[in-house]
């Protein structure tokens, strides 16, 4: 709801199978898509969804969430 209200105008949520319920509600607040990084390739989905250009701002909300992080800003 945020994002919305400072003007983004594409929301991407990620998370993993656990995280579901998350998903659900992120949607349910706005969200344009979420994406289950467990079922999907976040990068390649990104690029589907936003015809190849990426994101410009990428927020990392996690807090000790595992050894592997994402790193949207080597996006081309």
């Amino acid at each position: 709801m945020i994002c919305k209200q400072a003007g983004a105008s594409l929301i991407i949520i990620t998370g993993t199978a656990k995280d579901g319920a998350r998903l659900e509600v992120a949607k349910a607040l706005g969200a344009d898509h979420v994406i289950d990084v467990s079922k999907e390739d976040p990068l390649t989905r990104i690029r589907e969804i936003t015809g190849g250009k990426g994101v410009d701002v990428a927020l990392d909300c996690t807090s000790g969430a595992g050894p592997v992080p994402f790193f949207w800003a080597s996006m081309p």
